[in-house]
Protein backbone atom coordinates (compact mmCIF):
# COMPACT_ATOMS: atom_id res chain seq x y z
CA UNK A 1 0.00 0.00 0.00
CA UNK A 2 1.26 3.42 -0.97
CA UNK A 3 1.89 5.71 1.92
CA UNK A 4 0.48 9.18 1.69
CA UNK A 5 3.10 11.77 0.79
CA UNK A 6 3.77 13.68 3.97
CA UNK A 7 2.41 17.22 3.93
CA UNK A 8 4.81 20.15 4.17
CA UNK A 9 4.86 22.33 7.20
CA UNK A 10 4.22 26.03 6.44
CA UNK A 11 7.85 26.90 7.24
CA UNK A 12 9.12 24.29 4.76
CA UNK A 13 6.80 25.63 2.06
CA UNK A 14 8.22 29.11 2.57
CA UNK A 15 11.76 27.73 2.32
CA UNK A 16 11.04 26.07 -1.02
CA UNK A 17 9.42 29.24 -2.38
CA UNK A 18 12.34 31.33 -1.21
CA UNK A 19 14.75 28.85 -2.76
CA UNK A 20 12.96 29.17 -6.11
CA UNK A 21 12.97 32.94 -5.83
CA UNK A 22 16.62 32.87 -4.87
CA UNK A 23 17.52 30.83 -7.95
CA UNK A 24 15.38 33.12 -10.10
CA UNK A 25 17.13 36.13 -8.58
CA UNK A 26 20.55 34.58 -9.21
CA UNK A 27 19.61 33.89 -12.83
CA UNK A 28 18.36 37.47 -13.26
CA UNK A 29 21.57 38.85 -11.75
CA UNK A 30 23.63 36.67 -14.07
CA UNK A 31 21.73 37.88 -17.15
CA UNK A 32 22.00 41.48 -15.96
CA UNK A 33 25.74 41.36 -15.27
CA UNK A 34 26.56 39.41 -18.42
CA UNK A 35 24.37 41.11 -21.01
CA UNK A 36 22.51 44.21 -19.80
CA UNK A 37 25.23 46.17 -17.99
CA UNK A 38 28.18 47.24 -20.17
CA UNK A 39 31.51 45.79 -19.10
CA UNK A 40 33.73 48.08 -17.06
CA UNK A 41 36.49 45.70 -16.05
CA UNK A 42 38.30 43.76 -18.75
CA UNK A 43 41.88 43.42 -19.85
CA UNK A 44 41.50 45.43 -23.05
CA UNK A 45 39.93 48.35 -21.17
CA UNK A 46 42.59 48.23 -18.46
CA UNK A 47 45.39 48.29 -21.02
CA UNK A 48 43.82 51.19 -22.88
CA UNK A 49 43.22 53.14 -19.66
CA UNK A 50 46.84 52.65 -18.61
CA UNK A 51 47.96 53.88 -22.01
CA UNK A 52 45.75 56.97 -21.85
CA UNK A 53 46.66 57.71 -18.23
CA UNK A 54 50.29 57.99 -19.28
CA UNK A 55 49.27 60.80 -21.67
CA UNK A 56 47.45 62.87 -19.05
CA UNK A 57 49.80 65.69 -17.97
CA UNK A 58 49.57 65.28 -14.18
CA UNK A 59 51.17 68.26 -12.38
CA UNK A 60 53.40 67.32 -9.43
CA UNK A 61 53.50 70.03 -6.75
CA UNK A 62 56.06 69.85 -3.97
CA UNK A 63 54.69 71.43 -0.77
CA UNK A 64 57.44 72.53 1.59
CA UNK A 65 56.66 73.92 5.02
CA UNK A 66 56.55 73.38 8.74
CA UNK A 67 53.82 71.41 10.48
CA UNK A 68 50.67 73.54 10.93
CA UNK A 69 51.80 76.02 8.29
CA UNK A 70 48.70 75.36 6.20
CA UNK A 71 49.72 72.76 3.60
CA UNK A 72 46.59 70.62 4.07
CA UNK A 73 44.44 73.73 3.82
CA UNK A 74 46.09 74.55 0.50
CA UNK A 75 45.31 71.09 -0.87
CA UNK A 76 41.71 71.48 0.30
CA UNK A 77 41.40 74.91 -1.33
CA UNK A 78 42.90 73.72 -4.61
CA UNK A 79 40.99 70.44 -4.93
CA UNK A 80 37.82 70.77 -2.88
CA UNK A 81 38.63 67.57 -0.97
CA UNK A 82 37.76 67.64 2.72
CA UNK A 83 40.36 67.49 5.49
CA UNK A 84 39.56 63.92 6.59
CA UNK A 85 39.83 62.65 3.04
CA UNK A 86 43.18 64.42 2.58
CA UNK A 87 44.53 63.12 5.89
CA UNK A 88 43.60 59.54 5.04
CA UNK A 89 45.03 59.84 1.54
CA UNK A 90 48.66 60.59 2.36
CA UNK A 91 51.17 57.81 1.62
CA UNK A 92 54.70 57.82 3.07
CA UNK A 93 57.45 57.82 0.46
CA UNK A 94 60.62 59.01 2.24
CA UNK A 95 61.68 59.41 5.88
CA UNK A 96 60.32 62.96 6.02
CA UNK A 97 57.78 63.09 3.19
CA UNK A 98 54.56 61.64 1.84
CA UNK A 99 52.43 61.85 -1.31
CA UNK A 100 48.80 62.75 -1.84
CA UNK A 101 47.00 61.97 -5.10
CA UNK A 102 43.85 63.75 -6.23
CA UNK A 103 41.27 62.28 -6.54
CA UNK A 104 43.19 59.03 -5.85
CA UNK A 105 46.29 57.15 -6.98
CA UNK A 106 44.45 55.26 -9.73
CA UNK A 107 42.62 58.24 -11.24
CA UNK A 108 45.12 60.98 -10.39
CA UNK A 109 44.92 64.49 -11.81
CA UNK A 110 47.35 66.15 -9.37
CA UNK A 111 50.13 64.75 -7.23
CA UNK A 112 51.19 66.60 -4.07
CA UNK A 113 54.49 65.92 -2.33
CA UNK A 114 54.39 66.96 1.33
CA UNK A 115 57.66 67.39 3.22
CA UNK A 116 57.44 67.29 7.02
CA UNK A 117 60.00 68.00 9.69
CA UNK A 118 60.96 71.35 8.15
CA UNK A 119 62.65 73.60 10.67
CA UNK A 120 63.76 70.70 12.85
CA UNK A 121 67.50 70.15 13.28
CA UNK A 122 67.10 66.48 12.30
CA UNK A 123 65.71 67.28 8.87
CA UNK A 124 68.03 66.44 5.97
CA UNK A 125 66.74 67.32 2.49
CA UNK A 126 69.06 64.85 0.73
CA UNK A 127 66.51 62.01 0.54
CA UNK A 128 63.77 64.32 -0.69
CA UNK A 129 66.04 65.90 -3.28
CA UNK A 130 66.87 62.45 -4.62
CA UNK A 131 63.23 61.36 -4.67
CA UNK A 132 61.50 64.54 -5.88
CA UNK A 133 63.86 66.81 -7.76
CA UNK A 134 63.30 65.18 -11.16
CA UNK A 135 59.52 64.69 -10.87
CA UNK A 136 58.37 67.95 -9.21
CA UNK A 137 57.12 70.62 -11.62
CA UNK A 138 57.15 73.37 -9.00
CA UNK A 139 57.91 74.03 -5.36
CA UNK A 140 55.29 75.68 -3.14
CA UNK A 141 56.80 76.94 0.10
CA UNK A 142 54.20 77.46 2.84
CA UNK A 143 55.07 79.70 5.78
CA UNK A 144 52.99 81.36 8.47
CA UNK A 145 52.97 85.13 8.00
CA UNK A 146 54.07 85.62 11.61
CA UNK A 147 56.94 83.07 11.52
CA UNK A 148 60.49 84.43 11.40
CA UNK A 149 62.33 81.36 12.75
CA UNK A 150 63.19 80.32 9.20
CA UNK A 151 66.99 79.90 9.02
CA UNK A 152 66.91 76.10 8.91
CA UNK A 153 64.07 76.08 6.39
CA UNK A 154 65.80 78.53 4.04
CA UNK A 155 69.04 76.56 4.29
CA UNK A 156 67.22 73.39 3.18
CA UNK A 157 65.49 75.26 0.36
CA UNK A 158 68.82 76.60 -0.88
CA UNK A 159 70.14 73.04 -1.19
CA UNK A 160 67.06 72.03 -3.19
CA UNK A 161 67.32 74.98 -5.54
CA UNK A 162 71.04 74.36 -6.15
CA UNK A 163 70.08 70.84 -7.25
CA UNK A 164 67.51 72.12 -9.76
CA UNK A 165 68.00 75.79 -10.52
CA UNK A 166 65.11 76.08 -12.97
CA UNK A 167 62.36 74.77 -10.69
CA UNK A 168 59.62 77.41 -10.22
CA UNK A 169 59.19 78.43 -6.57
CA UNK A 170 56.12 80.08 -5.04
CA UNK A 171 56.16 81.29 -1.42
CA UNK A 172 52.72 81.25 0.23
CA UNK A 173 52.39 83.49 3.29
CA UNK A 174 49.57 81.88 5.25
CA UNK A 175 47.51 82.51 8.40
CA UNK A 176 47.19 86.22 7.62
CA UNK A 177 44.56 86.74 10.35
CA UNK A 178 47.21 86.05 13.02
CA UNK A 179 48.61 89.50 12.16
CA UNK A 180 45.26 91.26 12.60
CA UNK A 181 44.57 93.60 15.48
CA UNK A 182 42.06 92.31 18.03
CA UNK A 183 39.27 94.58 16.83
CA UNK A 184 39.50 93.44 13.17
CA UNK A 185 36.69 90.95 12.55
CA UNK A 186 37.07 90.27 8.83
CA UNK A 187 39.39 90.51 5.82
CA UNK A 188 39.76 93.47 3.48
CA UNK A 189 37.80 92.87 0.27
CA UNK A 190 38.72 92.39 -2.46
CA UNK A 191 42.07 90.72 -1.79
CA UNK A 192 44.71 93.49 -1.84
CA UNK A 193 47.93 91.74 -0.81
CA UNK A 194 49.40 90.74 -4.17
CA UNK A 195 52.12 93.40 -4.41
CA UNK A 196 51.79 94.93 -0.92
CA UNK A 197 51.55 98.42 -2.40
CA UNK A 198 47.90 99.05 -1.59
CA UNK A 199 47.41 101.91 0.87
CA UNK A 200 44.57 100.04 2.60
CA UNK A 201 46.99 97.46 4.01
CA UNK A 202 47.63 98.24 7.70
CA UNK A 203 51.21 99.45 8.18
CA UNK A 204 52.18 96.81 10.74
CA UNK A 205 50.93 93.94 8.53
CA UNK A 206 52.71 95.39 5.52
CA UNK A 207 56.02 95.71 7.39
CA UNK A 208 55.76 92.12 8.64
CA UNK A 209 55.01 90.64 5.22
CA UNK A 210 57.72 92.68 3.51
CA UNK A 211 60.29 91.70 6.15
CA UNK A 212 59.43 88.02 5.73
CA UNK A 213 59.71 88.27 1.94
CA UNK A 214 63.15 89.77 2.36
CA UNK A 215 64.28 86.52 4.04
CA UNK A 216 63.28 84.60 0.88
CA UNK A 217 64.86 87.00 -1.64
CA UNK A 218 67.43 84.39 -2.74
CA UNK A 219 64.73 81.69 -2.98
CA UNK A 220 61.89 83.26 -4.97
CA UNK A 221 60.35 86.44 -6.32
CA UNK A 222 56.85 84.94 -6.38
CA UNK A 223 54.64 85.48 -3.30
CA UNK A 224 50.96 84.97 -2.43
CA UNK A 225 49.17 85.92 0.80
CA UNK A 226 46.31 83.63 1.85
CA UNK A 227 44.12 82.99 4.85
CA UNK A 228 42.51 79.56 4.60
CA UNK A 229 40.25 79.17 7.61
CA UNK A 230 37.33 77.08 8.90
CA UNK A 231 33.72 78.34 9.04
CA UNK A 232 33.87 78.42 12.83
CA UNK A 233 36.72 80.94 12.68
CA UNK A 234 34.09 83.56 11.85
CA UNK A 235 35.42 85.06 8.61
CA UNK A 236 32.99 85.65 5.76
CA UNK A 237 35.33 83.91 3.29
CA UNK A 238 37.14 80.73 4.30
CA UNK A 239 39.44 80.60 1.25
CA UNK A 240 40.75 84.16 1.23
CA UNK A 241 43.31 84.50 -1.55
CA UNK A 242 42.70 80.99 -2.97
CA UNK A 243 41.83 82.31 -6.46
CA UNK A 244 45.08 84.27 -6.60
CA UNK A 245 46.96 81.18 -5.40
CA UNK A 246 45.34 79.17 -8.22
CA UNK A 247 46.36 81.76 -10.80
CA UNK A 248 49.95 82.00 -9.56
CA UNK A 249 50.38 78.22 -9.65
CA UNK A 250 48.93 78.11 -13.17
CA UNK A 251 51.34 80.85 -14.29
CA UNK A 252 54.36 79.02 -12.91
CA UNK A 253 53.52 75.49 -14.08
CA UNK A 254 54.77 74.35 -17.50
CA UNK A 255 52.08 74.90 -20.14
CA UNK A 256 50.85 71.30 -20.54
CA UNK A 257 50.48 70.81 -16.78
CA UNK A 258 48.83 74.19 -16.45
CA UNK A 259 45.90 72.94 -18.58
CA UNK A 260 44.92 70.23 -16.10
CA UNK A 261 45.18 72.63 -13.19
CA UNK A 262 43.03 75.25 -14.90
CA UNK A 263 40.47 72.57 -15.73
CA UNK A 264 40.27 71.53 -12.09
CA UNK A 265 39.72 75.13 -11.01
CA UNK A 266 36.82 75.67 -13.44
CA UNK A 267 35.05 72.39 -12.75
CA UNK A 268 35.60 72.50 -8.99
CA UNK A 269 34.18 76.02 -8.71
CA UNK A 270 30.90 75.03 -10.39
CA UNK A 271 30.69 71.55 -8.87
CA UNK A 272 31.00 72.70 -5.27
CA UNK A 273 27.92 74.88 -5.75
CA UNK A 274 25.93 71.69 -6.34
CA UNK A 275 27.49 68.70 -4.60
CA UNK A 276 29.61 68.39 -1.49
CA UNK A 277 31.63 65.23 -2.10
CA UNK A 278 34.76 64.00 -3.86
CA UNK A 279 33.00 62.74 -7.00
CA UNK A 280 34.03 65.59 -9.26
CA UNK A 281 37.70 64.56 -9.33
CA UNK A 282 36.74 61.16 -10.70
CA UNK A 283 34.26 62.73 -13.14
CA UNK A 284 36.93 65.06 -14.46
CA UNK A 285 39.49 62.26 -14.74
CA UNK A 286 37.19 59.98 -16.73
CA UNK A 287 35.98 62.89 -18.89
CA UNK A 288 39.53 63.78 -19.92
CA UNK A 289 40.29 60.08 -20.41
CA UNK A 290 37.24 59.69 -22.66
CA UNK A 291 38.31 62.70 -24.69
CA UNK A 292 41.84 61.37 -25.15
CA UNK A 293 40.47 57.98 -26.24
CA UNK A 294 38.03 59.62 -28.67
CA UNK A 295 40.86 61.67 -30.15
CA UNK A 296 42.22 58.51 -31.78
CA UNK A 297 41.81 59.25 -35.53
CA UNK A 298 40.18 55.90 -36.39
CA UNK A 299 36.38 56.16 -36.87
CA UNK A 300 34.24 53.83 -34.69
CA UNK A 301 37.29 52.10 -33.16
CA UNK A 302 36.75 53.60 -29.71
CA UNK A 303 32.98 53.41 -29.07
CA UNK A 304 33.21 50.18 -27.00
CA UNK A 305 36.08 51.67 -24.96
CA UNK A 306 34.12 54.86 -24.29
CA UNK A 307 31.22 52.78 -23.00
CA UNK A 308 33.54 50.87 -20.65
CA UNK A 309 35.19 54.06 -19.39
CA UNK A 310 31.84 55.70 -18.66
CA UNK A 311 30.51 52.67 -16.79
CA UNK A 312 33.76 52.55 -14.80
CA UNK A 313 33.12 56.16 -13.81
CA UNK A 314 29.56 55.29 -12.74
CA UNK A 315 30.91 52.48 -10.58
CA UNK A 316 33.31 54.94 -8.89
CA UNK A 317 30.51 57.44 -8.18
CA UNK A 318 28.18 54.68 -6.95
CA UNK A 319 30.88 53.55 -4.53
CA UNK A 320 31.28 57.08 -3.15
CA UNK A 321 27.54 57.31 -2.53
CA UNK A 322 27.42 53.79 -1.06
CA UNK A 323 25.04 52.49 -3.74
CA UNK A 324 26.42 49.66 -5.92
CA UNK A 325 25.70 50.17 -9.61
CA UNK A 326 22.93 47.71 -10.49
CA UNK A 327 20.69 47.20 -13.47
CA UNK A 328 17.83 49.31 -12.04
CA UNK A 329 20.00 52.41 -11.56
CA UNK A 330 21.77 51.91 -14.88
CA UNK A 331 18.43 51.49 -16.69
CA UNK A 332 17.11 54.76 -15.24
CA UNK A 333 20.22 56.70 -16.24
CA UNK A 334 20.30 55.07 -19.69
CA UNK A 335 16.64 55.99 -20.21
CA UNK A 336 17.50 59.57 -19.30
CA UNK A 337 20.21 59.85 -21.96
CA UNK A 338 18.48 57.71 -24.59
CA UNK A 339 19.84 55.97 -27.67
CA UNK A 340 20.34 59.33 -29.33
CA UNK A 341 23.62 59.56 -27.41
CA UNK A 342 25.12 56.68 -29.40
CA UNK A 343 23.81 58.12 -32.67
CA UNK A 344 25.36 61.52 -31.92
CA UNK A 345 28.67 60.00 -30.86
CA UNK A 346 28.64 57.92 -34.03
CA UNK A 347 28.15 61.11 -36.04
CA UNK A 348 31.18 62.65 -34.35
CA UNK A 349 33.16 59.52 -35.22
CA UNK A 350 32.34 60.08 -38.90
CA UNK A 351 33.94 63.51 -38.63
CA UNK A 352 37.28 61.78 -38.13
CA UNK A 353 37.39 61.31 -41.88
CA UNK A 354 38.04 65.08 -42.03
CA UNK A 355 41.78 65.58 -41.37
CA UNK A 356 42.67 67.91 -38.52
CA UNK A 357 39.08 68.57 -37.44
CA UNK A 358 37.19 65.44 -36.54
CA UNK A 359 39.41 64.08 -33.77
CA UNK A 360 39.25 67.30 -31.72
CA UNK A 361 35.46 67.51 -32.17
CA UNK A 362 35.09 63.86 -31.10
CA UNK A 363 37.35 64.45 -28.09
CA UNK A 364 35.34 67.48 -26.93
CA UNK A 365 32.04 65.67 -27.39
CA UNK A 366 33.18 62.46 -25.65
CA UNK A 367 34.60 64.42 -22.70
CA UNK A 368 31.49 66.61 -22.45
CA UNK A 369 29.00 63.76 -22.54
CA UNK A 370 31.04 61.74 -20.04
CA UNK A 371 31.18 64.75 -17.74
CA UNK A 372 27.43 65.36 -18.12
CA UNK A 373 26.74 61.69 -17.41
CA UNK A 374 28.76 61.85 -14.20
CA UNK A 375 27.10 65.07 -13.07
CA UNK A 376 23.65 63.67 -13.84
CA UNK A 377 24.49 60.56 -11.84
CA UNK A 378 25.43 62.72 -8.83
CA UNK A 379 22.23 64.71 -9.33
CA UNK A 380 20.28 61.43 -9.43
CA UNK A 381 21.65 60.42 -6.02
CA UNK A 382 21.03 63.89 -4.57
CA UNK A 383 17.28 63.77 -5.36
CA UNK A 384 14.63 62.07 -3.21
CA UNK A 385 13.50 58.85 -4.90
CA UNK A 386 10.09 60.24 -5.84
CA UNK A 387 11.74 63.11 -7.75
CA UNK A 388 14.05 60.98 -9.91
CA UNK A 389 11.96 61.48 -13.02
CA UNK A 390 13.37 61.08 -16.53
CA UNK A 391 12.36 64.56 -17.80
CA UNK A 392 14.08 66.26 -14.85
CA UNK A 393 17.27 64.24 -15.27
CA UNK A 394 17.23 64.58 -19.05
CA UNK A 395 16.99 68.36 -18.87
CA UNK A 396 19.81 68.45 -16.33
CA UNK A 397 21.96 66.23 -18.56
CA UNK A 398 21.47 68.56 -21.53
CA UNK A 399 22.48 71.58 -19.44
CA UNK A 400 25.65 69.84 -18.27
CA UNK A 401 26.65 68.88 -21.81
CA UNK A 402 26.47 72.54 -22.83
CA UNK A 403 28.47 73.65 -19.78
CA UNK A 404 31.09 70.96 -20.28
CA UNK A 405 31.71 71.85 -23.92
CA UNK A 406 33.10 75.18 -22.76
CA UNK A 407 35.37 73.42 -20.26
CA UNK A 408 36.81 70.94 -22.72
CA UNK A 409 36.94 73.00 -25.90
CA UNK A 410 39.85 75.04 -24.55
CA UNK A 411 41.50 72.00 -23.02
CA UNK A 412 41.62 69.81 -26.13
CA UNK A 413 42.45 72.67 -28.48
CA UNK A 414 45.43 73.49 -26.27
CA UNK A 415 46.29 69.80 -25.91
CA UNK A 416 46.47 69.50 -29.70
CA UNK A 417 48.95 72.40 -29.84
CA UNK A 418 51.48 70.60 -27.63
Amino acid sequence: MNEDKPSLEPFEEVQIKNSKRSKLGQFKSLITSRFLLPKSDNEKLRRKLDEVKSKIPVPVIWLFGKTQSGKTSIIRALTGADRAEIGNGFQSCTKFSSKYFFPDESDKLIEFLDTKGIGETTYDPSDDIGAFIEIAHMLVVVVKSSDFALDSMISSLSKIIRSKKNIPVLVVQSHLHELYEIDRKDHIYPHIYKDLDDSRIPNEIKRTLVSQRELFKTISKNFVVVDLTLPEDGFSETDYGADILFDEICNLLPFSYRMIFQQIKEVNTDFRKLFNNQSYGHILFYSITSGLVAAVPIPFAVLPLLSGIQVKMLHSISSIYGNPLGYKIFREIAATIGLGFLVRQGGRELLKFLPGIGSVVSAIYAASTTFALGMTFCYYFSLPKHQREHPVLKEYYKEQVLNAKEYFKRFFENYKKQ
